[in-house]
C-alpha cells in the first residue's frame, strides 16, 4: 500500500485552498513528459528547436522502426494463414491480439508523424490558456482535481504496458539466458514470425528473440504516447469548458431579495459580485463590462471547439481501427485465457486487462467531454440573464444554442466515443465469444 500511496497519491496532490497554480505553469507542462518521452524513444519529437539535420536524422530514425513494424506485420499474417492453412487454428486466435497491436501502432504514429504541427499547436494553445491564478475554490478544485486524475491514469496505463512487455517477453529472455549456461531448453519465439530460414539455429534464434523485443517496445511506446496524449489533450479541453461555465455562472449580477435569497447558487454568485462596488457604477458603463466579459466567454468557447475540432480530426480515424479491432481482441484474448493459456500463464490474462483498459479510458474522456461541453448551456441557462440589456440577452440566446450542441469525438463519424460506446464494445466482443465457443466445441 505503501508503494501505491507513494506513486499514484501523495499530500501534494490536493493541497488546501488558498494555493495558486505555478506562474511557470510547470504543472500543466509535466503532463506530458510520459507521452513526450515514450514517442521520443521512436523519433518523434514534440516541441523541439532541432536544427533541419537533427530533424532529418530523427525522422530517419523514425520511418526505420516504421518500416520494422511493418514487416512484422506481413510476418505474422502469413505466418497466421500458414498455420491456419495446415488445419491449426490455436495460432489464429494467439497471433490476432498480436496483428491488433501492431496495425493500431502504425495508424497512431503515422498521424502523429504527418500532422505533428496540429498537436504542437493543441499543446500550445491550452498551454496559453491554463491559469497561472484562481480567485475561487469552486476553479481550484477543479484544476486540481483533473491534474490528480490525469497523474494517476498516466502512471496506471504506464506500468500496465510496461507490465504487458515484461509478460510477453521476459519467458524467452530468461531462456536464452538458462540456454547460455548450458540448460537444455526448447526454442520457442515470441511471436509466430514467417521467415525463409530456420530461426532455431544457434546465435540466429537469440538475434531473432532480441529483435522480438524490440519490436514489442516500439509498438508499447507508440500506443502508449498517442493514448495519453489523448487522455491529456481532453482532460484540459474538459477542465477549460468547466471552468468557462463558472465563469458564465458569475457573469451577471442579480439582486438579492424575497425571490433570489442567497442560498441559491445564483445568489452565493451574486454575492461575491457585490464585492464590486456595483453601485457606484452607471448602468451604461456596467453594460459595457458585461458586454466586454460576454465576449471574451464567446472567443473562449469557440476557441475550445475549435481544438476539440482539431483532436476529433486527429484521432476518429485511429479510432475507427481501435474500435474495429478492440470488439476481436477483447473477445479472442478471453478465449486465449479460457481455452489456450493454464491457468498459471499471465500472458494473455495481462493482454485483456491492458485493451479493457484502454477502450475504457478512451471511452470516459470522450464523456467527459461531451459532458462537459453541454455544461456550458446549463450554467447560460441558471445564470442571471434576465437581468441583463435586450441587446446582451441576444448574444446569450446565441451562445446558448450553440452550447446545447454537444461537443465530442467520434470514430470516422461512425460511433460518438463515448460510454455507451464502450457497452457496444462488451457487447460485441460477448457476441463473438459465444459464437467462437460454439464453433470450437463443435
Amino acid at each position: 500500500m505503501s508503494f501505491l500511496k507513494k506513486y499514484f497519491t501523495s499530500k501534494n496532490d490536493v493541497p488546501s485552498f488558498p494555493m495558486s497554480l505555478s506562474s511557470d505553469k510547470s504543472e500543466y507542462d509535466v503532463t506530458y513528459k510520459i507521452p513526450k518521452m515514450a514517442f521520443q524513444l521512436i523519433g518523434i519529437r514534440f516541441t523541439c528547436d532541432d536544427s533541419p539535420f537533427k530533424k532529418s536524422l530523427w525522422n530517419a530514425f523514425y520511418w526505420f522502426e516504421f518500416a520494422n513494424i511493418f514487416i512484422v506485420l506481413i510476418l505474422e499474417i502469413i505466418a497466421m494463414m500458414l498455420t491456419v492453412s495446415d488445419g491449426s487454428f490455436t495460432v489464429l486466435f494467439t497471433v490476432t491480439p498480436c496483428i491488433g497491436y501492431v496495425l493500431l501502432g502504425m495508424v497512431k504514429s503515422y498521424k502523429f508523424v504527418y500532422y505533428r504541427p496540429v498537436y504542437e499547436n493543441l499543446m500550445s494553445e491550452l498551454r496559453a490558456m491554463w491559469p497561472q491564478s484562481v480567485d475561487t475554490e469552486e476553479e481550484y478544485n477543479v484544476i486540481r482535481t483533473a491534474l490528480t486524475e490525469l497523474k494517476v491514469i498516466e502512471r496506471g496505463y504506464y506500468y500496465s504496458h510496461a507490465v504487458l512487455m515484461i509478460i510477453f517477453n521476459a519467458p524467452s529472455a530468461i531462456s536464452c539466458i538458462r540456454r547460455a549456461f548450458g540448460e537444455e531448453i526448447p526454442r520457442n519465439l515470441i511471436f509466430p514470425y514467417w521467415l525463409p530460414f530456420d530461426p532455431h539455429q544457434c546465435w540466429i534464434f537469440e538475434f531473432i528473440i532480441m529483435t522480438q523485443i524490440w519490436h514489442t517496445f516500439i509498438i508499447i511506446c507508440v500506443l502508449l504516447g498517442a493514448d495519453l496524449f489523448f487522455f491529456i489533450f481532453l482532460s484540459h479541453i474538459t477542465s477549460q469548458f468547466h471552468l468557462l461555465a463558472m465563469r458564465i455562472n458569475k457573469l451577471f449580477h442579480v439582486k438579492i431579495d424575497d425571490q433570489l435569497i442567497q442560498e441559491y447558487p445564483l445568489g452565493k454568485y451574486s454575492n461575491d459580485l457585490c464585492k464590486e462596488d456595483i453601485d457606484s457604477i452607471s448602468k451604461n458603463e456596467w453594460e459595457a463590462i458585461c458586454q466586454k466579459k460576454l465576449v471574451e466567454v464567446i472567443l473562449r468557447h469557440r476557441d475550445l471547439i475549435r481544438l476539440s475540432n482539431d483532436v476529433e480530426n486527429q484521432f476518429t480515424f485511429p479510432l475507427l481501427i481501435n474500435f474495429l479491432v478492440s470488439s476481436i481482441l477483447i473477445c479472442f484474448c478471453v478465449f486465449c485465457c479460457v481455452f489456450v493459456e493454464k491457468w498459471n500463464e499471465m500472458n494473455y490474462k495481462c493482454f485483456l486487462i491492458t485493451a479493457t483498459l484502454q477502450i475504457s479510458l478512451l471511452c470516459l474522456y470522450g464523456q467527459r467531454l461531451l459532458d462537459a461541453s453541454t455544461s456550458v448551456a446549463d450554467a447560460v441557462y441558471c445564470s442571471g440573464w434576465y437581468n441583463v440589456p435586450t441587446k446582451i440577452k441576444t448574444s446569450l440566446i446565441i451562445l446558448l444554442y450553440r452550447a446545447q450542441k454537444a461537443v465530442y469525438v467520434t470514430t470516422y463519424g461512425f460511433s460518438i466515443v463515448c460510454l455507451p460506446s464502450y457497452a457496444t464494445i462488451l457487447k460485441t466482443s460477448w457476441s463473438y465469444l459465444m459464437l467462437l465457443v460454439n464453433v470450437f466445441k463443435e
